[in-house]
């Protein structure tokens, strides 16, 4: 059942249903602290983690984290490692920790050259692009997408491209480049239409879309993404 609950709360999420994926997960809380982090049930208590910092409960995101996270470094499992990780940098990501983000990515994808895990390879230099984006370094976040899309074209994440066309267009937008910007993040959109993603803060990309518009000298289109 908890499994279950968990999948569906992390689906609701994305088609936008905080209300009933909070309750979902609330319910499954009490379980999900107790599970084995090193056993498959350390996957579910992940995806929990992520559907809670994208609720914006970081409280309860960073206590999942953190536990997984410390159980697997004690039990030697880089395997049980990788994700809970790669989700605790973002969490800091989000949270303005930046530096202490970077270093967890970079120790992420060190694991995953490793382990060969390539189901979640993508993830580390998918959200480094958007950090080097955000600091400005158009050289890292470039090389950070394109590593980031030839997994993703490997293996077929589609959530995957969402969060690289979203770093590209924030780093054109930093730039100053209003054309690229909105073309990127036009993709972004399309991406999140076609597959139902209607929670904004899973992947940040429209505020940026907006700005790109205003900045562009459209504001018929910007007033259009806003609403």
């Amino acid at each position: 059942e908890a499994f279950a609950g968990v999948i569906l709360a992390g689906a609701l999420v994305l088609g936008g249903d905080r209300a009933e994926a909070a309750a979902l997960l609330d319910g499954f809380l009490p379980l999900l602290r107790h599970a084995d982090p090193l056993t498959e049930a350390g996957e579910l208590v992940t995806l929990a983690a992520q559907c809670y910092f994208w609720l914006e409960r970081h409280d309860v995101a960073c206590e999942l984290l953190d536990r997984l996270t410390t159980s697997a470094r004690r039990g030697s499992a880089p395997a049980a490692l990788l994700l809970p990780l790669c989700c605790r940098a973002e969490l800091d990501l989000r949270t303005g920790r930046w530096a202490i983000a970077a270093a967890h990515f970079e120790e992420a994808i060190s694991l995953g050259e490793e382990i060969a895990q390539s189901v979640f390879a993508a993830y580390a230099p998918e959200c480094l692009a958007r950090l080097a984006a955000a600091a400005g370094d158009e050289p890292r976040c470039r090389d950070h997408a394109a590593e980031a899309m030839r997994l993703i074209d490997q293996h077929r994440n589609e959530l995957g491209r969402l969060y690289v066309h979203s770093a590209l267009g924030l780093l054109e937008l930093g730039l100053g480049h209003m054309e690229p910007a909105i073309r990127q993040l036009e993709l972004a959109r399309t991406l999140a239409e076609e597959h139902c993603f209607a929670e904004p803060n899973v992947v940040h990309w429209q505020a940026d879309l907006v700005e790109a518009y205003v900045r562009a000298g459209d504001p018929a289109a910007a007033r259009a993404a806003l609403a």
